[in-house]
């Protein structure tokens, strides 16, 4: 089976060895996934790679945080994924735990034309 890249995290598979993604569209996905997760300064020769959502975890939840985080995010793929574009961002409190962010992005891969949701809680 072809395959893009491996599937994060990384598990043992006993087709592939290591679980592989096989499409494009799951590839943007975890591409853009470690975009907002990774923090400035973390990527080796490219200090300013990531959003690094996850400072904004302990700061007070408001629509001001939230456009800080939306802005950051858009500005990012612009710069690093100029093959997608972001059609919407949802984030939103968990209400269980309040620690907790949750985010639903929409966006377009332009070379396909097909709208994607990427969905996940930090």
């Amino acid at each position: 089976m072809p395959s893009l890249d491996v599937r994060l995290p990384v598990k043992r598979s006993d087709s592939d060895g290591y679980g592989m993604i096989g499409n494009y569209r799951e590839l943007v996905a975890q591409k853009l996934k470690i975009l907002i997760l990774t923090n400035p300064g973390e990527r080796v020769m490219d200090p300013d790679f990531g959003v690094g959502v996850k400072k904004f975890l302990f700061e007070q939840m408001s629509n001001q945080t939230y456009l800080i985080i939306q802005s950051t995010i858009m500005e990012q793929a612009k710069i690093y994924m100029p093959g997608i574009t972001i059609d919407s961002i949802v984030i939103n409190q968990d209400k269980i735990n309040e620690n907790r962010i949750n985010m639903s992005i929409n966006f377009t891969i332009k070379a396909f034309g097909s709208d994607e949701t990427l969905e996940f809680t930090i």
